[in-house]
């Protein structure tokens, strides 16, 4: 892995700005070309940044993830 940065997510990322999204402000700021993110994060970058390309992973490509969620009792 002696090319890939962390960005994003690592104890030793750069911790994310309190008023923008963390990926529109690496990709502004010339630390990323692209991102593989959920869609959610990339909307939130492209309405900071408008001219960022939102790709959609081909579906034989995507990955189906299962959420689970916790009540507690009172």
């Amino acid at each position: 892995m002696r090319k890939a940065r962390r960005l994003t997510g690592g104890p030793h990322s750069p911790p994310p700005p309190k008023d923008r999204s963390v990926y529109a402000a690496l990709m502004s700021g010339g630390e990323a070309d692209i991102f593989l993110a959920y869609c959610t994060n990339a909307l939130q970058a492209q309405k900071e940044i408008p001219d960022l390309r939102i790709v959609q992973v081909p579906e034989a490509l995507a990955v189906s993830v299962r959420y689970g969620l916790t009540v507690m009792k009172d």
